[in-house]
């Protein structure tokens, strides 16, 4: 019977943990607190990014006309509270590009026969990617911004090293290359470190924007159905800045 309620005593202390745990999270987060702690969030996110075409360039052979595209993501975010003044934000969700890319033609070469070369003429793409992320953030909060209520979701400036994942999904049927929109010969995924700074500002108790700018590189890992062959292409270097809408489930 005593070991019964031990386990019972166990099992509540277990239970009661992680709501003890919110609570003192929501005490740190409050804007009276002396001791200036961020606050972990969870919701949905839309982001607006001029993309860099060489990406695309890299994983399909298409894009090579502007060196940036609007695109638009839209995905989850879970940014959990790893030290008083950190968080490691999680992110997945899907990226849509529209392009605008030279249309392939097939031309007689007599030493290769046929080669395929881009045309004067170019035609508008889309691409749908699955991007996974993982970011550490260091959020610069300071004493006087928390005590006014200024600190709400996280508000203010910030540094972050996102590293995101992407791999292309759909695209557009390409007749000398694919006629599926499922990639069918070439396959590939793109690593992106971008060392960033930005800012966000809580426009309600849920909602907030952010705007954020920095420089990195991505890599290229591509294979192919012919030979599967992996080739890892030389990195890219491009700035990039984003614009991001978020609603938070707290």
């Amino acid at each position: 019977m005593k070991q019964i309620l031990i386990l019972i005593l166990i099992a509540l202390f277990y239970i009661g943990c992680p709501k003890i745990y919110s609570q003192k999270e929501a005490d740190l987060s409050n804007p009276k607190s002396d001791d200036v702690k961020v606050e972990s969030l969870k919701g949905f996110e839309l982001r607006l990014i001029p993309y860099s075409n060489g990406v695309f360039l890299n994983q399909v052979g298409l894009f090579a006309v502007r060196p940036f595209s609007l695109s638009v993501y839209a995905g989850y975010l879970n940014e959990k509270r790893i030290a008083p003044r950190w968080t490691l934000l999680l992110t997945a969700g899907l990226h849509n590009v529209i392009n605008q890319s030279p249309v392939l033609r097939s031309i007689y070469d007599p030493v290769d026969h046929f080669n395929t070369r881009f045309g004067p003429d170019t035609k508008t793409n889309y691409s749908l990617l699955l991007e996974v992320g993982v970011e550490p953030r260091w959020y610069k909060g300071t004493k006087k911004w928390y005590k006014e209520g200024n600190s709400q979701l996280n508000s203010g400036w910030f540094i972050s090293f996102p590293l995101i994942f992407q791999t292309l999904i759909l695209h557009t049927p390409e007749p000398y290359i694919g006629k599926s929109w499922f990639p069918e010969i070439l396959y590939s995924g793109s690593f992106i470190l971008t060392p960033t700074v930005g800012y966000r500002q809580a426009i309600s108790g849920r909602l907030f924007v952010e705007g954020s700018i920095g420089y990195g590189a991505n890599v290229t890992v591509c294979t192919n159905s012919v030979d599967n062959r992996i080739t890892v292409l030389d990195p890219e270097y491009n700035p990039v800045f984003k614009l991001k809408g978020a609603y938070t489930l707290k």
